[in-house]
């Protein structure tokens, strides 16, 4: 919460994700505006918030409510650079778990709003 407070995005993020705890990592996430940070993120901290967040996704696929997870993964998907050598070796099996996990969450979340929305997002996945 400090490193937040602090405005030091990355270690926050990379502290979160350091837990292996998927709360810390939504904590992290909802405790800040999404678009104000992502730009500022580390590629290797981009790229681990997109696998936990379709891990989130996996695991609450019949929540009301999956709109951070969307958000996020929507902006880290404008932000991740597939060139760059510390994330490009294992982006491919990133995107693939993570499109996996918005599939099962347009064909089963009962509870999902906007269906195309997801399917919007799932092309930007599988875009980057």
């Amino acid at each position: 919460m400090s490193l937040l407070g602090e405005k030091n995005y990355d270690e926050a993020f990379m502290t979160a994700l350091g837990t292996a705890i998927l709360e810390c990592v939504i904590f992290a996430c909802n405790a800040v505006v999404a678009s104000d940070v992502i730009g500022g993120l580390s590629q290797t901290v981009l790229l681990c918030l997109l696998q936990q967040l379709g891990m989130s996704l996996k695991l609450n696929t019949f929540k009301s409510d999956c709109e951070l997870e969307l958000e996020w993964i929507q902006g880290v998907s404008m932000r991740i650079d597939c060139e760059d050598k510390a994330v490009s070796k294992h982006l491919d099996s990133v995107k693939g778990q993570v499109v996996k996990c918005l599939d099962k969450l347009s064909k089963e979340g009962t509870m999902v709003k906007d269906k195309t929305r997801i399917e919007v997002i799932k092309r930007m996945v599988k875009g980057i």
